[in-house]
Protein backbone atom coordinates (compact mmCIF):
# COMPACT_ATOMS: atom_id res chain seq x y z
CA UNK A 1 0.00 0.00 0.00
CA UNK A 2 1.16 3.54 -0.69
CA UNK A 3 1.31 6.16 2.04
CA UNK A 4 -1.95 7.66 0.73
CA UNK A 5 -3.56 4.22 0.64
CA UNK A 6 -2.55 3.55 4.23
CA UNK A 7 -4.08 6.84 5.40
CA UNK A 8 -7.33 6.19 3.56
CA UNK A 9 -7.43 2.63 4.91
CA UNK A 10 -7.08 3.72 8.51
CA UNK A 11 -9.83 6.32 8.12
CA UNK A 12 -12.45 4.27 6.28
CA UNK A 13 -14.83 3.73 9.18
CA UNK A 14 -14.53 7.36 10.27
CA UNK A 15 -15.33 8.48 6.72
CA UNK A 16 -18.48 6.38 6.75
CA UNK A 17 -19.53 7.67 10.17
CA UNK A 18 -18.91 11.27 9.10
CA UNK A 19 -20.99 10.74 5.98
CA UNK A 20 -23.83 9.22 7.98
CA UNK A 21 -23.99 12.33 10.15
CA UNK A 22 -24.10 14.92 7.36
CA UNK A 23 -26.74 17.60 7.97
CA UNK A 24 -29.88 16.96 5.96
CA UNK A 25 -29.55 13.20 6.09
CA UNK A 26 -31.62 13.24 9.27
CA UNK A 27 -34.67 14.60 7.42
CA UNK A 28 -37.64 12.23 6.97
CA UNK A 29 -37.16 10.03 3.92
CA UNK A 30 -33.40 10.69 3.71
CA UNK A 31 -32.45 7.19 4.81
CA UNK A 32 -32.30 5.75 1.31
CA UNK A 33 -30.06 8.56 0.06
CA UNK A 34 -27.81 8.19 3.10
CA UNK A 35 -27.41 4.44 2.61
CA UNK A 36 -26.73 4.88 -1.11
CA UNK A 37 -24.06 7.50 -0.39
CA UNK A 38 -22.32 5.26 2.13
CA UNK A 39 -22.42 2.35 -0.33
CA UNK A 40 -20.93 4.57 -3.05
CA UNK A 41 -18.15 5.68 -0.71
CA UNK A 42 -17.35 2.07 0.15
CA UNK A 43 -17.37 0.99 -3.49
CA UNK A 44 -14.95 3.75 -4.49
CA UNK A 45 -12.68 2.98 -1.56
CA UNK A 46 -12.60 -0.76 -2.31
CA UNK A 47 -11.91 -0.04 -5.98
CA UNK A 48 -8.86 2.00 -4.91
CA UNK A 49 -7.69 -0.97 -2.82
CA UNK A 50 -8.09 -3.17 -5.92
CA UNK A 51 -6.06 -0.77 -8.07
CA UNK A 52 -3.22 -0.79 -5.55
CA UNK A 53 -3.39 -4.57 -5.10
CA UNK A 54 -3.21 -5.14 -8.86
CA UNK A 55 -0.79 -2.27 -9.56
CA UNK A 56 -3.40 -0.96 -12.00
CA UNK A 57 -2.89 -3.94 -14.33
CA UNK A 58 -5.64 -5.48 -16.44
CA UNK A 59 -6.88 -8.64 -14.71
CA UNK A 60 -8.49 -10.89 -17.31
CA UNK A 61 -10.34 -13.79 -15.73
CA UNK A 62 -10.36 -12.27 -12.25
CA UNK A 63 -12.84 -9.94 -10.55
CA UNK A 64 -13.77 -8.62 -7.14
CA UNK A 65 -17.50 -8.76 -6.43
CA UNK A 66 -19.77 -8.08 -3.47
CA UNK A 67 -23.00 -9.42 -2.04
CA UNK A 68 -25.06 -8.30 0.95
CA UNK A 69 -25.80 -4.69 1.85
CA UNK A 70 -23.01 -3.29 -0.32
CA UNK A 71 -24.36 -5.07 -3.41
CA UNK A 72 -27.89 -3.85 -2.64
CA UNK A 73 -26.73 -0.29 -2.04
CA UNK A 74 -28.20 -0.08 1.48
CA UNK A 75 -25.06 -0.06 3.63
CA UNK A 76 -25.02 1.37 7.13
CA UNK A 77 -22.14 3.40 8.60
CA UNK A 78 -20.48 0.31 10.05
CA UNK A 79 -21.83 -2.41 7.76
CA UNK A 80 -19.47 -5.26 7.06
CA UNK A 81 -18.23 -6.10 3.57
CA UNK A 82 -19.21 -9.42 1.97
CA UNK A 83 -16.68 -9.83 -0.83
CA UNK A 84 -15.92 -12.58 -3.32
CA UNK A 85 -12.73 -12.79 -5.33
CA UNK A 86 -13.94 -14.56 -8.47
CA UNK A 87 -11.65 -16.19 -11.02
CA UNK A 88 -12.08 -18.47 -14.00
CA UNK A 89 -9.60 -21.06 -12.71
CA UNK A 90 -7.45 -20.78 -15.84
CA UNK A 91 -6.06 -17.29 -16.33
CA UNK A 92 -4.03 -17.11 -13.09
CA UNK A 93 -2.16 -19.66 -11.00
CA UNK A 94 -3.37 -20.57 -7.54
CA UNK A 95 -0.38 -18.76 -6.04
CA UNK A 96 -1.21 -15.57 -7.93
CA UNK A 97 -4.81 -15.67 -6.74
CA UNK A 98 -3.76 -16.24 -3.13
CA UNK A 99 -1.29 -13.35 -3.28
CA UNK A 100 -3.92 -11.06 -4.75
CA UNK A 101 -6.43 -12.06 -2.08
CA UNK A 102 -3.95 -11.18 0.66
CA UNK A 103 -3.28 -7.81 -0.93
CA UNK A 104 -7.03 -7.13 -0.93
CA UNK A 105 -8.15 -8.42 2.46
CA UNK A 106 -5.42 -6.97 4.67
CA UNK A 107 -5.94 -3.28 3.73
CA UNK A 108 -9.67 -3.70 4.32
CA UNK A 109 -9.03 -5.18 7.75
CA UNK A 110 -6.59 -2.33 8.43
CA UNK A 111 -9.40 0.08 7.59
CA UNK A 112 -11.42 -1.29 10.49
CA UNK A 113 -14.17 -2.81 8.35
CA UNK A 114 -15.58 -6.21 9.21
CA UNK A 115 -15.00 -8.54 6.31
CA UNK A 116 -16.64 -11.76 5.15
CA UNK A 117 -14.48 -12.93 2.25
CA UNK A 118 -14.12 -15.87 -0.08
CA UNK A 119 -12.14 -16.88 -3.16
CA UNK A 120 -14.09 -18.93 -5.68
CA UNK A 121 -14.44 -19.95 -9.28
CA UNK A 122 -17.84 -19.72 -10.94
CA UNK A 123 -18.22 -23.49 -10.51
CA UNK A 124 -17.42 -23.23 -6.80
CA UNK A 125 -20.04 -20.49 -6.39
CA UNK A 126 -22.52 -22.81 -8.00
CA UNK A 127 -21.63 -25.69 -5.66
CA UNK A 128 -21.87 -23.50 -2.57
CA UNK A 129 -25.24 -22.12 -3.64
CA UNK A 130 -26.57 -25.64 -4.31
CA UNK A 131 -25.73 -26.78 -0.79
CA UNK A 132 -26.54 -23.65 1.24
CA UNK A 133 -29.85 -21.79 0.91
CA UNK A 134 -28.55 -18.66 2.63
CA UNK A 135 -25.52 -18.53 0.34
CA UNK A 136 -27.72 -19.09 -2.72
CA UNK A 137 -29.97 -16.15 -1.82
CA UNK A 138 -26.99 -13.92 -1.07
CA UNK A 139 -25.21 -14.75 -4.33
CA UNK A 140 -28.26 -13.61 -6.32
CA UNK A 141 -27.17 -10.05 -5.40
CA UNK A 142 -23.64 -10.55 -6.75
CA UNK A 143 -22.30 -7.24 -8.12
CA UNK A 144 -19.03 -6.27 -9.76
CA UNK A 145 -16.65 -3.99 -7.85
CA UNK A 146 -13.53 -4.26 -10.00
CA UNK A 147 -11.81 -6.47 -12.53
CA UNK A 148 -13.18 -8.64 -15.34
CA UNK A 149 -16.92 -8.04 -15.64
CA UNK A 150 -17.35 -11.17 -17.76
CA UNK A 151 -16.46 -13.42 -14.81
CA UNK A 152 -19.17 -11.80 -12.68
CA UNK A 153 -21.65 -11.91 -15.55
CA UNK A 154 -20.99 -15.65 -15.97
CA UNK A 155 -21.53 -16.27 -12.27
CA UNK A 156 -24.75 -14.24 -12.17
CA UNK A 157 -26.11 -16.03 -15.22
CA UNK A 158 -25.29 -19.49 -13.88
CA UNK A 159 -26.60 -18.80 -10.37
CA UNK A 160 -29.77 -17.20 -11.70
CA UNK A 161 -30.42 -20.17 -14.00
CA UNK A 162 -29.95 -22.64 -11.14
CA UNK A 163 -32.27 -20.63 -8.86
CA UNK A 164 -35.05 -20.53 -11.44
CA UNK A 165 -34.63 -24.22 -12.24
CA UNK A 166 -35.01 -25.16 -8.56
CA UNK A 167 -37.53 -22.49 -7.55
CA UNK A 168 -40.30 -24.95 -6.66
CA UNK A 169 -38.04 -26.51 -4.03
CA UNK A 170 -36.11 -23.45 -2.96
CA UNK A 171 -38.96 -20.97 -2.43
CA UNK A 172 -40.77 -23.11 0.19
CA UNK A 173 -37.41 -23.58 1.94
CA UNK A 174 -36.92 -19.81 1.94
CA UNK A 175 -40.37 -19.22 3.45
CA UNK A 176 -39.67 -21.80 6.16
CA UNK A 177 -36.32 -20.21 7.01
CA UNK A 178 -37.91 -16.75 7.29
CA UNK A 179 -40.65 -18.04 9.55
CA UNK A 180 -38.11 -19.81 11.76
CA UNK A 181 -36.00 -16.66 12.03
CA UNK A 182 -38.98 -14.46 12.86
CA UNK A 183 -40.28 -16.94 15.42
CA UNK A 184 -36.87 -16.91 17.05
CA UNK A 185 -36.40 -13.12 17.12
CA UNK A 186 -39.97 -11.82 17.32
CA UNK A 187 -41.55 -8.68 15.87
CA UNK A 188 -39.35 -5.61 15.63
CA UNK A 189 -42.15 -3.25 16.66
CA UNK A 190 -43.08 -5.19 19.80
CA UNK A 191 -39.70 -6.21 21.21
CA UNK A 192 -37.92 -4.30 23.97
CA UNK A 193 -34.47 -5.10 22.59
CA UNK A 194 -35.13 -5.90 18.91
CA UNK A 195 -32.65 -7.47 16.56
CA UNK A 196 -32.75 -4.99 13.67
CA UNK A 197 -31.42 -7.54 11.21
CA UNK A 198 -33.22 -10.73 12.17
CA UNK A 199 -36.57 -9.64 13.68
CA UNK A 200 -39.77 -9.37 11.66
CA UNK A 201 -40.17 -5.92 10.10
CA UNK A 202 -42.01 -3.02 11.72
CA UNK A 203 -45.80 -2.82 11.53
CA UNK A 204 -46.88 -0.75 8.52
CA UNK A 205 -49.99 0.53 10.25
CA UNK A 206 -48.40 1.69 13.50
CA UNK A 207 -47.84 5.50 13.47
CA UNK A 208 -44.65 5.15 15.49
CA UNK A 209 -43.20 2.73 12.94
CA UNK A 210 -44.11 4.46 9.68
CA UNK A 211 -40.97 6.22 8.29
Amino acid sequence: MTELGQTESVNLNQQRLDLAGIRGFTAPGAGQARRAAMADLSRVWIHEVWMEATYGARMDGVALACVGSLARGDSGPLSDFDLVLLHDGRSRSGKEITTLADRLWYPIWDGGAKLDHSVRTVGECRSVAAGDLSAAVGLLDLELLAGDDQVVAAARSTLGHDWRANARKRLPQLVESLEARHNSHGDLAHTIEPDLKEARGACATCPSCVP
